[in-house]
């Protein structure tokens, strides 16, 4: 995978998802999307958390992630896929800088796509991208494009070296 490098090094950290192989070309469901960030966040489950965990143990970190205002309880959907710019939102979320990021008129993104990006969330794809989380592909970002678990990996790392 393109992304192995970054893969292996969040795995010396603890951050990865359970299972025999990372399946990087697969979509991330928001639920693993959720278990790789929140990991960052200092999240402890006493058990790998996954499609088949108890309900109980999806919806204590469900809880943690709108207690930290990752996320709101509306969009909690954890079959779901996440998009491109959803990801960004949550980890924007995650480092405390939402309330910045829907700042109205102040953004200059600079990718070719940015029509593209629904309004509400240029801010925060704005400071993703101020911060190298996302660097894009040949200027764009395509934000509505669905989010691999590779893409995901990198996001993430790219966060922690922020």
């Amino acid at each position: 995978s393109f992304a192995k490098n970054q893969i292996m090094a969040l795995a010396e950290y603890g951050i990865y998802l359970d299972g025999a192989e990372f399946r990087p070309n697969d979509i991330i469901t928001q639920l693993d999307f959720f278990v790789l960030l929140s990991k960052t966040m200092g999240y402890y489950s006493s058990s790998p958390i996954t499609n088949d965990s108890a309900k109980e143990e999806i919806d204590d970190l469900y809880n943690y992630l709108i207690r930290e205002g990752v996320i709101t309880k509306e969009e909690k959907k954890p079959d779901s896929t996440v998009r491109r710019e959803d990801a960004v939102k949550y980890i924007i979320n995650a480092m405390k800088y939402g309330e910045v990021a829907k700042l109205k008129g102040i953004f200059n993104c600079t990718f070719s796509d940015k029509d593209n990006i629904t309004p509400e969330l240029v801010g925060y794809v704005t400071i993703a991208q101020g911060f190298k989380i996302v660097r894009g592909d040949n200027g764009k970002f395509n934000p509505p494009a669905e989010l691999s678990r590779a893409d995901a990996a990198i996001m993430i790392y790219n966060y922690l070296q922020r």
